[in-house]
């Protein structure tokens, strides 16, 4: 079974109180939600709305998770740059 839906004043506080974090770490948490509701390959139209609430309540607007179909779709993983050189002698 489900835990039972929080009170909408409860999510209220929580999302006033994670509004006060750094624009770094509200990213940070709106791709944390976007990729656990994509873990599965499938997103389903309440779990886009969900995060993209979130996310426009926290100031990080997401693109949309639909196709040009309108069906739900995983959204691909952000390149890393951790593999790009960096220092003197790097491209700039």
């Amino acid at each position: 079974a489900l835990p039972a839906a929080p009170a909408p004043a409860a999510l209220d506080a929580d999302l006033d109180l994670l509004r006060r974090a750094s624009p770094a770490i509200r990213r940070q948490l709106v791709e944390a939600a976007a990729r656990t509701v994509a873990a599965d390959g499938l997103v389903t139209a309440g779990e886009a709305e969900l995060v993209r609430a979130v996310a426009d309540s926290l100031g990080c607007p997401l693109p949309p998770f639909a196709d040009a179909a309108g069906r739900y779709r995983a959204a691909p993983r952000p390149q890393s740059n951790a593999t790009a050189p960096t220092g003197a002698g790097a491209p700039p």
